[in-house]
């Protein structure tokens, strides 16, 4: 597996994974708005020797933040549970120890964040008035 910088030429690839993962018409406009405000070298993706990309990271830094917001990590759902997501999201963790995230608000999800270092440290209200956690691999808000 080969991680590298997502490329503009990756987009299609990466919105159909979106789609295929996210509750699209909740998260759409946050997709392309993180797409067009990520973190160019360090949103990056897993490819397959042939270049097929199984999974993706789309980060974006805030200028008061040490570190960087995941805003959005997928698996292609064909490569879903072989551990393609743990060695991107752990590839992230080496470049970058400090790193915050709102997970889709899901348990299993949650689980595996918090496997993976990551604490819950705010619970609010998102736009739709649904809850969020904001987690983070640090004990303090960032943002």
């Amino acid at each position: 597996m080969l991680m590298r910088p997502l490329e503009e030429r990756n987009f299609d690839t990466v919105h159909r994974i979106f789609k295929q993962v996210f509750d699209r018409t909740k998260w759409e406009e946050d997709f392309h708005e993180s797409w067009d405000k990520r973190d160019k070298p360090n949103s990056i993706g897993a490819y397959t020797e042939d270049d097929t990309l199984l999974a993706y990271a789309i980060v974006t830094t805030k200028p008061n933040m040490n570190g960087i917001f995941l805003e959005f990590l997928a698996v292609n759902p064909e490569f879903q549970g072989g551990g393609v997501g743990t060695i991107l999201l752990l590839t992230l963790l080496q470049r970058h120890p400090t790193i915050q995230l709102v997970p889709v608000n899901n348990e299993k999800l949650i689980h595996w964040y918090k496997k993976h270092g990551f604490h819950i440290i705010a619970e609010k209200k998102d736009r739709w008035g649904d809850p969020e956690l904001l987690m983070s691999t640090c004990k303090q808000v960032l943002l």
